[in-house]
């Protein structure tokens, strides 16, 4: 005799394994997103190579040109968190983002931060309290939420056709969000110099990539119409960040 035991197990295989041929077949044609692309990028040390992080992400491309990409992100060292999704429309304007910061297995801020003709519009929840502010802004500019995939949006500021060194303006949010006002941040400036294109290969594969020096520092290169984040490095701080893997639809 078959115990009722066994008989739940059975029914319970049978239907994991009917989800799975059921979610193994095609889906429908999405109307939402004209191309998408998964990954994920691992943070390590330049000297060692040790892997001290991690950071995945999905980037969707929609059919008025807008981008939204969302990130879960962990550094090692200090045990920090972050999650955040961030729109911005087709001219690169942020339209909002959202984000979450756990730092050392506590939840440390959540933010709202939404971008309109009026300016930019920011609110901070956390363990201290509610804060916010308003900040006029009509000219181009990135929001930083410390994170490599949404960040390196910044490159798409650049004017190719200017070339030099040139400031693009950044919303910059606090990266630890310490204090009263939890994630809210500031307006700030940093230059950036195109340095050309090239070839990279990384764990992911090889690409195609522009290449930028950020304040004479920082080394990064993407790769395509969405500046998806190939490399990143940081030689004063001992740090790399490179893609590992990549799945997308053009």
């Amino acid at each position: 005799m078959v115990s009722r035991t066994t008989v739940g197990l059975l029914c319970h295989l049978a239907w994991a394994l009917g989800s799975s041929v059921a979610f193994a077949e095609p889906l429908p044609p999405n109307a939402n997103v004209v191309r998408e692309a998964n990954g994920t990028l691992a943070y390590r040390a330049l000297g060692t190579g040790q892997i001290r992080g991690e950071e995945r992400f999905h980037i969707s491309v929609h059919p008025d040109g807008s981008r939204t990409v969302s990130t879960i992100s962990r550094y090692g060292p200090r045990d920090i968190q972050r999650h955040s999704l961030y729109r911005v429309d087709r001219a690169l304007r942020p339209i909002d983002a959202t984000v979450q910061y756990w730092i050392e297995g506590e939840w440390r801020a959540s933010g709202l931060i939404t971008v309109d003709s009026g300016g930019l519009h920011a609110s901070s929840r956390s363990p201290l309290g509610n804060s916010a502010h308003d900040l006029a802004i009509n000219q181009s500019f990135a929001i930083l939420t410390h994170q490599l995939s949404p960040d390196a949006w910044r490159a798409l500021l650049y004017d190719k056709s200017a070339g030099g060194v040139q400031p693009l303006r950044m919303y910059d949010l606090s990266p630890l969000a310490e204090g009263p006002d939890g994630i809210l941040g500031k307006l700030t400036t940093q230059h950036f110099d195109y340095k050309g294109e090239t070839s990279i290969t990384v764990p992911a594969g090889t690409f195609t990539v522009d290449h930028y020096s950020l304040e004479d520092a920082v080394d990064m290169y993407v790769h395509g119409p969405d500046a998806i984040l190939i490399k990143w490095r940081f030689e004063a701080i001992d740090r790399e960040h490179v893609l590992m893997t990549l799945e997308r639809t053009d």
